[in-house]
């Protein structure tokens, strides 16, 4: 089994920022972080254009060694110049040999800020022919209740739809 992972979204832009410098170049990953958690540590694409994108994680994954975990959803608001396809094909390669690849699947819910997660999941899951080769977490509101309702309909054979819930379901999800 594969070592749990912890993801972290870096601080802002090193533009001005000293201390972004040293993560930026992975200082602070090197040089303050344990080999322990170093071997758990990945980084992950942001969904704000003055953010990371993967391209820009790159540089970053490179110097320090830290694998990228691809966001789908995030790719969609932060491209950094690169097709899907190619941030994804990107942040794969940065993964060490027998390690698994993690990514990152949500989408957006009419009626909620675009950015936010929707309560399910309704795909497809285009992994570029990389299937069975790549871990997906699903980060949606419903959680667990996502996934099951995405794979019931993968294995039917019929697309997901998304349920619509109302009252009291809707408020088990917590706000937006």
């Amino acid at each position: 089994m594969q070592d749990p992972v912890a993801s972290i979204h870096p601080p802002p832009r090193p533009d001005s920022v000293p201390s972004a410098r040293r993560v930026r170049d992975g200082q602070v990953v090197t040089e303050r972080l344990s080999p322990n958690c170093r071997s758990r540590l990945t980084v992950e694409n942001d969904d704000r254009p003055s953010m990371y994108s993967v391209r820009d994680l790159a540089y970053l994954a490179d110097k320090a060694r830290i694998p990228i975990v691809f966001d789908f959803h995030h790719h969609r608001f932060c491209a950094g110049g690169l097709s899907e396809e190619a941030a994804f094909r990107l942040a794969l390669r940065t993964w060490p040999t027998g390690v698994r690849p993690i990514v990152h699947w949500s989408e957006s819910q009419e009626g909620r800020r675009p950015h936010a997660h929707s309560d399910f999941i309704s795909g497809p899951i285009n992994l570029y022919g990389m299937e069975g080769e790549v871990d997906v977490m699903i980060e949606s509101k419903a959680k667990e209740l996502a996934l099951l309702h995405y794979r019931e309909a993968a294995l039917s054979g019929r697309a997901a739809v998304r349920p619509q819930l109302k009252g009291e379901e809707a408020d088990l999800l917590g706000p937006e």
